[in-house]
Order: structure tokens, then C-alpha cells, then sequence
């Protein structure tokens, strides 16, 4: 699996050469699989945990954990708590949606703090699946339905290749220790039922199910990039310019009428 991790990061450049990444380290299987990774690579990066006092003394656990760890092996380590709930309720949005604003909020201002490059998220190909089912029941479209990039600005998922089962063999055959999630088994959030419920479907109806969907989230994902290019040249032709001011001649427009769906 260490071959395949550095191949993705060379396929993709998502680590040059003298980078220093932040790593969002829960204390979760798939954070400290890619923590283990990370050091066998010999990639230089401190900890950063979350503390959003979402499981009372689980969330706590966690955060002596991951503290632990981190001093075990040498690493810097940065802990951040917050009040998750208050910020949801304050700004009207859903609990998962608070913890990601919360998160990667802080992420950024800790990467400009310690002038490091990049900011590493241990997202696998079963959480790009999920992501994908969540942005299509909401009527995305193809940007949305594309999924995560393997890198966005400074944030990169080296691990956006690997599988959950994949994440927890190798686990398992090099020793690395985790903390487990009960809420993860819980079919509450939307996420959730969509892992526990939806996607063993797929299992049952092909072996290969969840390789074929992870091959054509890629392919969605390369069609997006061609379409965004093709959209960016053809503006480039028709957009015209009077000082600040942008404007498409009408003309464009009955040039490029769309064929109707129906005849």
C-alpha cells in the first residue's frame, strides 16, 4: 500500500519535494493509517485534532489519544476545541456542516500561523462514493456529482485512491492503533445511512460494484475539468470588453441555441 500511496501523490504532485503539511489527525483508522503512511515517507507534517465535544467523553479520548500519539512519535501537535452545537444553532446549519466550517477554518489559519504549504485529510474512495450519493440526492450537477479532487488549494487527499476495506487491512497487518467512532454505525446523519445502508446494496448486486462507481467518479471527474475548459475557451471568444465592463452580444446567444430536447 506504500507503493500505491506514493505513486497517487507523484501522479497527482500533491507533496513536492521540502513541502511541510498540516495532518488532521481525528484518531480515526483512516487518519492514522495516512499518519502511519506519512512517516514511513518521510514526509514532514505536525498534528492537528479537533475537539467538538459532539461525544462527550469519547470526543475526549480522542483528544488524549491523538496527543499521545503524537508524543510517542515526535510530532507537534495542535488541539482545538469547539463549541459545535452553539455554532450550528448561531448560523442555522446542520451539525456536520458546523464541524467542516469549524475545521477547516482553523486548518487555514493554523497553516498560515506555522507557514506550512498544505493541508493533508485522510478522505478515502468510500467517502468520495458517499459524497457523490449525497450531491445527487440533493439535484447537484455535474460539478457537484464529480466529487472531491485529490487536491483543492492547499488541502490534498492522498489517500482518495484507497478503499475503506483496503484503509482497514492494512491497519491491521502493520499494527496501527485507532480510535473507533460508535456514531459511524449509527444511521442518523445522511452520510451514514448512505454507508450502512445503500452501499452494501451494490456490494450484493456486483462484486466489483463499488471499484465500477470509483472508476466512473473518475472518469465524471476528467469530464468536468475537459467541459470547464472547453467552457472557460468559448467565453473567451464571445465575452466582450469595454473597460471594466463584460458583456455577451446577444447575437452569441442565437448562435448557440441549445437543440431541443424533444422533437
Amino acid at each position: 500500500m506504500l507503493d500505491q500511496f506514493q505513486l497517487y501523490i507523484n501522479r497527482y504532485n500533491l507533496i513536492a519535494e521540502g513541502d511541510k503539511l498540516i495532518l488532521a489527525l481525528s484518531g480515526g483508522i483512516d487518519s492514522m493509517v495516512l499518519a502511519d503512511l506519512l512517516l514511513k515517507a518521510k514526509v514532514e507534517f505536525v498534528a492537528a485534532h479537533c475537539n467538538f465535544h459532539l461525544r462527550g467523553h469519547e470526543s475526549d479520548g480522542d483528544d488524549w489519544f491523538v496527543r499521545k500519539f503524537a508524543e510517542n512519535r515526535g510530532i507537534q501537535c495542535f488541539v482545538k476545541h469547539f463549541e459545535t452545537e452553539k455554532y450550528a444553532i448561531k448560523y442555522g446549519i446542520s451539525i456536520e456542516m458546523a464541524a467542516r466550517d469549524l475545521r477547516y477554518a482553523w486548518f487555514e489559519q493554523l497553516r498560515q500561523q506555522l507557514g506550512y504549504d498544505k493541508i493533508a485529510v485522510a478522505h478515502h474512495a468510500d467517502d468520495q462514493a458517499e459524497t457523490f450519493f449525497i450531491n445527487l440526492l440533493r439535484g447537484a450537477g455535474l460539478n457537484g456529482l464529480k466529487g472531491m479532487k485529490p487536491q483543492n488549494g492547499v488541502i490534498i487527499r492522498p489517500l482518495l485512491w484507497a478503499s475503506r476495506e483496503q484503509i482497514r487491512k492494512y491497519a491491521v497487518e502493520n499494527h496501527v492503533v485507532w480510535r473507533e467512532d460508535h456514531t459511524n454505525v449509527e444511521s442518523v446523519y445522511l452520510r451514514n445511512r448512505i454507508r450502512n445502508q445503500l452501499l452494501p446494496v451494490f456490494d450484493e448486486l456486483q462484486p466489483k460494484a463499488r471499484h465500477c462507481l470509483y472508476k466512473s467518479l473518475e472518469h465524471l471527474a476528467a469530464e468536468n475539468e475537459l467541459y470547464r475548459e472547453l467552457l472557460q475557451e468559448k467565453l473567451g471568444q464571445i465575452i466582450e470588453y469595454n473597460g471594466d465592463i463584460q458583456r455577451i452580444p446577444h447575437s452569441a446567444f442565437l448562435q448557440h441555441r441549445p437543440m431541443p430536447l424533444y422533437l
